[in-house]
């Protein structure tokens, strides 16, 4: 596995594409405008990214990327969840959709590199 060095500023275009041997560094999260409705059936519209940006920096910590929601429903029963990747920064872009700073963990680098999980290319 190659690690991946890289440093943050408020500009994260310059890691916007995925890491051609591995896990993207930066993705989409939310896209802009619409209505969105998830895969679950929950609907929401991204009408204020600045707010959702804000939010995310005020609370100063970072978000858990994990496997089949593994820190809401493992959590929740007592057992320890696990991430296999951190979002630590967000950003509006100008079109208004969220981007998101990824750090994966090692797992998390193999899990996509192996093809047990995609990124979103």
């Amino acid at each position: 596995m190659n690690t991946k060095t890289f440093a943050l500023n408020t500009d994260l275009t310059a890691i916007a594409e995925p890491a051609t041997d591995g896990a993207p560094q930066c993705a989409e999260f939310i896209p802009a405008g619409a209505a969105i409705t998830g895969r679950d059936g929950r609907a929401w519209v991204n009408d204020n990214p600045d707010a959702i940006v804000s939010a995310f920096a005020h609370n100063g910590a970072d978000l858990p990327i994990d496997i089949e929601h593994a820190t809401e429903i493992k959590g929740k029963a007592g057992e320890p969840p696990h991430a296999v990747g951190w979002i630590k920064a967000l950003q509006a872009r100008e079109v208004g959709s969220i981007w998101g700073l990824i750090e994966c963990t090692q797992e998390g680098e193999q899990l996509v590199s192996n093809r047990a999980y995609r990124s979103s290319k």
